[in-house]
């Protein structure tokens, strides 16, 4: 939204002063200040246009033209975890060898769990990609080595979920899963998109809620060309063969366009539910 602006509205404005600066210096328009203070100040503020326009273009890519998600694939039985990174290309590392720990971020008093691929020397840091979840924590949640938790700490929680998928399989966490978004595969439809942003407000007081509304509302319309101008990722051959699901497993499951989870073996499921 921020980069827009600055590119429609503030380029506009100054870009036009800068051309008609370089125009009245060149004679084609009429002006009282001579041309060397016109050709100065002109081609000075075409490069405050330049530097501001790739400002905004550089911002607009964190989330536009880039990528719809960045997804993270955790094989258990090869044991692997495939990245894929900001870039379009794949991380692909083993599980055994990534030194997971909790993170926090200051500027927004924020946490989340990053997992450092390490050299040979098992202390230098090769590559760091972080879990989806990031949240904030309780006092008593961010304390080392804390074996007790709040109710909210669900930055761990989402860390311990991937850790026993790993660890143990997936019929230990299979039934925490009550929801899946359907994002694989496809762009947002414009009711989820406009969901997600107020998703952000729900348990606002009434009168802050209105506050914000027309605050989501424009977030809502950027986020629609955000997720619009981005692509799907797609993972390579060889990691789509590495991660095939078996026929018949039976907590092979999708989310449909509700976000509702299917089995996509709904016998097999039956079976190991009864």
């Amino acid at each position: 939204m921020f980069a827009l602006v600055v590119l429609v509205m503030v380029n506009a404005t100054l870009g036009w002063g800068a051309f008609k600066w370089i125009l009245e210096a060149a004679g084609v328009l009429p002006s009282p200040f001579s041309s060397e203070f016109l050709y100065a100040n002109g081609i000075g503020m075409a490069g405050v246009v330049g530097c501001l326009s790739w400002g905004a273009i550089w911002l607009l890519h964190k989330e536009s033209f880039a990528y719809t998600h960045y997804p993270i694939r955790f094989n258990r039985k090869t044991r692997t975890i495939h990245v894929f990174r900001i870039d379009g290309t794949v991380l692909s590392t083993s599980w055994d060898k990534v030194f997971f720990t909790l993170v926090k971020m200051p500027p927004w008093d924020e946490w989340e769990v990053r997992g450092h691929v390490l050299e040979a020397d098992g202390v230098t840091v090769k590559e760091t990609f972080a879990l989806s979840c990031v949240d904030s924590l309780d006092a008593r949640d961010a304390i080392p080595g804390a074996t007790e938790s709040s109710s909210r700490d669900f930055v761990r929680a989402h860390w311990e979920f991937i850790r026993r998928y790993m660890e143990e399989g997936p019929e230990v966490v299979s039934e925490q899963v009550k929801f899946c978004m359907p994002v694989n595969d496809r762009h947002e439809k414009i009711r989820v998109s406009i969901e997600r942003v107020f998703a952000n407000i729900a348990g606002a007081p009434l009168v802050f809620y209105w506050m914000l509304f027309p605050f989501c509302i424009a977030i809502s319309f950027f986020r629609l060309i955000a997720m619009r101008t981005s692509k799907i990722p797609q993972w390579p051959d060889d990691v789509e063969m590495d991660c095939q699901i078996e026929i018949g497993d039976p907590y092979a499951f999708e989310g449909n366009s509700a976000g509702e989870r299917v089995n996509l073996f709904p016998d097999a499921a039956k079976h190991t539910s009864a």
